[in-house]
C-alpha cells in the first residue's frame, strides 16, 4: 500500500541532535517577522579571509558576519571547542575557493543554531564518521562544493530548505541520511551517493524534493518524502528499498529510475519520456497513474498505456553507474536498448540530457536522462601522410595512396565536415574530401624561422602555427595575434594550435603547458599557474563551447581548465603521446599513442587503433 502521511526519519543510533529545537527555531523566525525592517544602506563588508581554525572559528560564530574567504586548508583538531558553531539570523557565506576543512574531533563540523542561511561555495567538507558536516535551524545551500564521510550521520541536516548545484554528498554510511531536511530540497547537477550496502537514506524531508540533472544512488530509499518529487533529466538507482516513496504526486521528464527495490512507491505519478525497470520487487506501486508518453518500464506496473509508451519491456539494457560525461554519474543505454531513438524530435520536451548532451543526437530522442551520442569517429596522421579512420570517419586518401612524399614531416591533422588537411614542418598543406586548399608557406615563398607544429580549421580557411608561436592565417582564417608579434618569447616551444566553435580565436599551448589566447578565446588557465607538468605537454583539445581545455602530455597525463571535465588520464602508456581530440559532445576524448594506439576515456567510444600504421603517429582529429 502507498503512504500517505510523511514517513518518520530513521532514528540516529550514535548521535542525539538538537533538531527539533532548530526547527522550531526556524518557525518561530519565520511567524516573528510582523512588520517591515529599514536597514540603514552602509557599503558591503569585505569577506573575511581565513587561514587557521582558530580565525575560522571566530569569524563563523561572529553573528553579524556575512563573508568568510578560505585562503588554506584547515583541519578541526580543538577537540575542546568540537564543533564550528554559529547562532545567528544573519545569512554567512563561507567561499572556499577549493580548500578543505576537514573534521577530526568527535563532533559535528558546522552547527548554527539560528535561522540564517549558510553558503558553502567551492568548499570541500570532510565530516568525521557518524557526526552530522552540517547542522542549521535555517537553509542550506551548497554552491560547487562536497561533503563526504559522514557515516551513519547526515551531511545536512535543517529544519527549512536545502538547495544543492554542482554540488556532491558521498560516503553516506549505514543510518545515515544524505540530507535530512525539514522544508524542501532541490539538486541541480549534483549527486548524492551512499557506501556500498548502505542501509541508508538519499533524501528524508517533509517538504517537495526537485531532481535536475542529478543522481541518487545507493541507500535503501533514495527519496523519502511527505511532499511532491519532480525529477527532470535525472538518476535514480541502486536504492534496496526504494527509489522513491511519497504519499503525494512523483512528476518525471526524462529520468531515469533502474535498479531499485520499488522503483516508484507514491499516490500520484504523471510521467513523460522516462524508464523505470530491473526493480527487484515492483517497478511501481501507485494510486493514480498518468501516461504523457513515450515511457517505459519492465514489469507493466506503472500504468503506461498510450500508444507511445512501452509497458512490460523488462531489460531496458543500460549499463552501470558510472563517468559517461557530464557533471554526475549516469546509466548510458547499450547499443542495442530500446530506449534508443522513440521520441520525434518534435515531442522531445528537453533540449539536452542528464549530462549536458544536445537532444536528439539523431532524428529522434532516447527515453531516460541520458541521450546516447551519435556514431561517432576519428582519424590519426601519419608522419608520411598516412591517415587512418575509424568509427564514421570516412577514407578521403593519404599522400601514401598518392604516391606523394612530402618534402617535410607532416606535424598536424585537422578535420573538416567531411575531409580533412594534414600539415607540414615546412608550412606545407595538403587537402583530402571536401577540405578546401587556401594556400600554403611554400606557395607563397614563406620559409619560417621555426618549423610548424600544427593547424586549425574555421568554416573556410586554416592557421598554422609555428615553434616559436608564430601564427599564419589562410583562407577566411583572420589573423589575432602571434607570440612574435606581442614580443613574447615562449618558456618552452610551442606545440599546438586549437580554434574556438566560431573561429573567431585560437589557443596556442606550449610544451610546458603554458596557454595563450588570441581573438575571442578565452583564458581559463594554464600549467606554469598550477604546477609543472610531469612530461612534456603534447597537444591541446577545448571542449564543446569554448568554456574550457584539456592539455595531454607524453607521459598520458591530462589537465582540465575551465568548464572542462576530468576524464582521467593514460597511466604509464608504452609508447609516447602525441594527440588528444574531444568527443562531440564533449563527455570524453581519445588520446593518440605513437604506435597508433587509441585510448577512449569518458563518453568517447572505444572505435580502433591504428595497429600498423605507414608511419609514425602525430596526431588524432574527431570528424
Amino acid at each position: 500500500m502507498v503512504r500517505t502521511q510523511k514517513p518518520e526519519p530513521r532514528e540516529r543510533k550514535s548521535q542525539v541532535t538538537t533538531q527539533m529545537k532548530k526547527w522550531a527555531q526556524a518557525i518561530a523566525g519565520l511567524v516573528l517577522v510582523a512588520a517591515p525592517i529599514v536597514v540603514a544602506a552602509n557599503p558591503a563588508a569585505a569577506a573575511t579571509t581565513v587561514s587557521s581554525e582558530a580565525a575560522l572559528r571566530t569569524a563563523f560564530g561572529k553573528a553579524s558576519e556575512t563573508s568568510i574567504t578560505l585562503t588554506a586548508n584547515i583541519t578541526l583538531t580543538n577537540c575542546g571547542a568540537g564543533q564550528v558553531t554559529r547562532n545567528s539570523a544573519t545569512a554567512v557565506t563561507i567561499h572556499g575557493t577549493g580548500h578543505t576543512i576537514r573534521q577530526n574531533c568527535a563532533a559535528i563540523t558546522f552547527d548554527q543554531n539560528g535561522v540564517g542561511t549558510v553558503t558553502l561555495e567551492s568548499l570541500v567538507t570532510v565530516a568525521k564518521p557518524n557526526f552530522d558536516a552540517i547542522s542549521a535551524g535555517g537553509r542550506v545551500v551548497l554552491v560547487d562544493s562536497s561533503i563526504s564521510n559522514t557515516g551513519n550521520a547526515a551531511a545536512v541536516d535543517n529544519g527549512t530548505t536545502v538547495a544543492l548545484t554542482r554540488s556532491n554528498i558521498t560516503g553516506v554510511g549505514t543510518d545515515g541520511n544524505g540530507i535530512t531536511s525539514g522544508g524542501a530540497v532541490s539538486l541541480t547537477q549534483s549527486r548524492i551517493v551512499s557506501v556500498a550496502n548502505a542501509d541508508c537514506e538519499g533524501i528524508t524531508n517533509g517538504g517537495d524534493v526537485t531532481l535536475n540533472q542529478s543522481t541518487i544512488s545507493g541507500c535503501t530509499d533514495g527519496i523519502t518524502t511527505g511532499g511532491n518529487v519532480i525529477v527532470t533529466n535525472s538518476t535514480i538507482a541502486n536504492a534496496s528499498a526504494n527509489g522513491i516513496v511519497t504519499g503525494n504526486t512523483v512528476t518525471m521528464s526524462f529520468a531515469t529510475i533502474i535498479h531499485n527495490g520499488t522503483g516508484v512507491q507514491a499516490n500520484g505519478l504523471v510521467s513523460n519520456g522516462s524508464v523505470i525497470a530491473n526493480s527487484t520487487g515492483t517497478d511501481c506501486d501507485l494510486v493514480a497513474k498518468t501516461s504523457q508518453g513515450y515511457n517505459y518500464d519492465g514489469d507493466g506496473t506503472c500504468g503506461f498505456s498510450q500508444p507511445t509508451d512501452r509497458s512490460h519491456g523488462g531489460d531496458p539494457h543500460v549499463g552501470p553507474i558510472a563517468n559517461n560525461g557530464g557533471p554526475t554519474p549516469t546509466m548510458l543505454p547499450a547499443a542495442n536498448s530500446p530506449l534508443l531513438n522513440k521520441i520525434p524530435q518534435i515531442q522531445c520536451a528537453r533540449t539536452v540530457d542528464q549530462r549536458g548532451v544536445t537532444r536528439p543526437q539523431g532524428l529522434n530522442c532516447d527515453i531516460g536522462a541520458v541521450e546516447v551520442a551519435a556514431i561517432q569517429g576519428y582519424r590519426v596522421g601519419e608522419i608520411n601522410g598516412g591517415v587512418a579512420n575509424f568509427g564514421n570517419a570516412q577514407n578521403k586518401g593519404s599522400l601514401p595512396s598518392l604516391g606523394v612524399v612530402p618534402a617535410s614531416p607532416i606535424v598536424g591533422i585537422d578535420p573538416t565536415p567531411s575531409g580533412y588537411r594534414l600539415a607540414g614542418a615546412d608550412g606545407s598543406v595538403f587537402s583530402f574530401g571536401s577540405a578546401t586548399f587556401h594556400g600554403s608557406l611554400p606557395s607563397l615563398g614563406i620559409h619560417p624561422s621555426k618549423p610548424i607544429v600544427g593547424i586549425a580549421a574555421t568554416s573556410n580557411g586554416y592557421w598554422l602555427a609555428a615553434a616559436d608561436g608564430g601564427v599564419f592565417g589562410f583562407g577566411n582564417a583572420a589573423f589575432h595575434g602571434s607570440l612574435p608579434s606581442l614580443g613574447i618569447h615562449p618558456n618552452k616551444p610551442i606545440v599546438g594550435i586549437t580554434a574556438t566553435a566560431n573561429g573567431g580565436g585560437y589557443w596556442l599551448v606550449g610544451a610546458d603547458g603554458g596557454v595563450f589566447r588570441f581573438g575571442n578565446a578565452t583564458f581559463h588557465g594554464s600549467l606554469p599557474t598550477v604546477g609543472v607538468p610531469t612530461a612534456p605537454v603534447v597537444a591541446i583539445a577545448p571542449t564543446a563551447n569554448g568554456g574550457g581545455y584539456w592539455l595531454v602530455a607524453a607521459n598520458g597525463v591530462v589537465s582540465r581548465f575551465g568548464n572542462a571535465a576530468a576524464y582521467g588520464s593514460v597511466t604509464n602508456p608504452p609508447n609516447r603521446v602525441v594527440g588528444i581530440a574531444a568527443s562531440n559532445d564533449g563527455g570524453g576524448y581519445w588520446i593518440a599513442s605513437a604506435n597508433g594506439h587509441v585510448y577512449n576515456l569518458g563518453d568517447a567510444n572505444p572505435l580502433g587503433s591504428a595497429t600498423n600504421p605507414s608511419g609514425a603517429v602525430i596526431g588524432i582529429a574527431h570528424t
